[in-house]
């Protein structure tokens, strides 16, 4: 009795099953033809949510009246949907959407705003030839949301983004072109991307020029390292970039982005051999937020760095003992700022090296030293841990982060040294301190009587 009571409904189930299988394609060339039109589509019906959408058969364009949703989307050539009405959906399932071979697929709304609204929402982006245009110059998308990656993987593919509120939450990996498009009124459009991978280029694209775009970097853990370039992508054109959430964004190249950086939350690290690795804006480091890395900061002139009240400097990596942070601007670092270094035995270090502008420390400058409990040594004399300064920044006030530890600044000839002890040394490491330290000193008047002689 219940296995017949139960087998009707499992007939049912599966054939509802097979009956999501469906792939449709666009059959229609006229230049306006409505998404809800069963004989637009090949074979006649309409795509529904468990539904996939293949290559059209003919290149018209698709009217997208109110909300739809499909599995996924699998596009070979060219095509065009356009929202239309007062406010269209379109949703795109865990088939994401996948654009290979030539052509654009071009989403947008089918009207200027704000008399149309269309949403795109999609669990992935996979362009693999060709461009995805969201929206259009006069006709921008109101937002789209991708929830999983955002993968462009070829370099000469591209995708225009003409949409005033952008998320690509589950990272995006671009090895082709990825263009920001100011709304056409000039307001700002902003970009939100949970982290950036490979060796592609990030501009603002805007063809009328004066127009302004925001990245925001939103990445919540982890370390991600983009090697390509990020830029205005025009002589009038601004691009603004924001880094917030807990995780690690490393820019690997030389960027020209002008329209500065600011880093809200977690870190920020250049790794450039050349140019400047955060473009030629001004850089603020805000609080509970960190700036940094092995490359080379290189801003236009009269643009600054400022390590706002709880924000910290890092020379290095974090990790290596070795890396050096290279700075040729104007720096300010307010009080309650940190600078963060990584030592290691014998008297190894990461450092940060100043090769123009004016640096102004806090008057109790705080230092944090990575990986001090795992190697470094007291009574060494750590030499150069900040160089080419123009002049003593006023050490004698400054003091070690690390709990239990403590130590002796010294300047000389444009470097600051230290040598370290713990809080509450014992005589044996009290004489050692005192040895190591006679000598640093011996070490700066040596110098200065050098450099007076000459």
């Amino acid at each position: 009795m219940k296995t017949h009571t139960l087998l009707p409904s499992l007939l049912l189930i599966v054939s509802t099953l097979n009956l999501a299988a469906t792939t449709y394609q666009w059959d229609n060339a006229a230049t306006s033809s409505s998404w809800d039109t069963a004989t637009n589509w090949s074979p006649n019906g309409t795509p529904g949510e468990g539904d996939t959408i293949g290559t059209p058969l003919k290149t018209g364009a698709t009217l997208v009246n109110g909300e739809k949703s499909v599995y996924g989307m699998n596009v070979g050539s060219a095509w065009t949907l356009r929202g239309t009405g007062g406010q269209s959906q379109l949703t795109i399932g865990a088939g994401g959407l996948i654009k290979s071979g030539s052509g654009t697929l071009i989403i947008r709304n089918d009207n200027a705003l704000p008399a149309t609204v269309f949403n795109v929402t999609t669990s992935s982006v996979t362009l693999n030839g060709g461009s995805i245009a969201f929206g259009s110059g006069s006709n921008p998308l109101t937002s789209l949301y991708v929830s999983g990656v955002t993968a462009v993987t070829s370099s000469s593919a591209s995708l225009p983004l003409y949409v005033l509120n952008a998320t690509l939450a589950g990272g995006l990996e671009n090895e082709g072109t990825v263009g920001l498009h100011a709304g056409p009124d000039g307001t700002t459009t902003a970009l939100t991307v949970g982290g950036i991978t490979g060796s592609g280029t990030i501009r603002v694209a805007s063809a009328s020029g004066d127009k302004t775009s925001t990245l925001k970097i939103d990445l919540g853990n982890g370390t991600k390292t983009y090697s390509g370039k990020i830029e205005n992508g025009g002589a009038t054109n601004s691009l603004v970039m924001e880094k917030t959430g807990a995780g690690t964004q490393v820019l690997s190249n030389a960027n020209t982005y002008s329209g500065g950086t600011t880093i809200k939350q977690g870190t920020l690290l250049v790794a450039n051999a050349s140019g400047s690795g955060v473009g030629t804006g001004a850089v603020a480091v805000k609080n509970d937020a960190t700036f940094g890395g092995t490359g080379i900061v290189a801003l236009a002139t009269g643009n600054a760095i400022t390590v706002e009240s709880g924000g910290t400097l890092l020379g290095g990596d974090g990790n290596s003992l070795t890396g050096v942070l290279t700075i040729a601007n104007d720096v300010t670092l307010q009080t309650g700022s940190t600078i963060r270094l990584t030592f290691g035995a014998g008297g190894t270090h990461s450092s940060i090296a100043r090769t123009g502008g004016t640096w102004n420390f806090a008057n109790d400058q705080s230092i944090f030293f990575d990986n001090i409990n795992d190697g470094a040594q007291t009574g060494v004399v750590y030499t150069g841990i900040i160089t080419g300064l123009a002049a003593d920044p006023g050490v004698s006030g400054w003091t070690i982060a690390n709990a239990g530890w403590t130590g002796i600044f010294s300047y000389a000839n444009g470097s600051v040294s230290v040598v370290l002890s713990t809080a509450i040394p014992e005589p044996a490491s009290i004489a050692t301190l005192l040895a190591a330290a006679a000598v640093l000193a011996t070490c700066c008047i040596c110098r200065r009587r050098r450099h007076s002689i000459r």
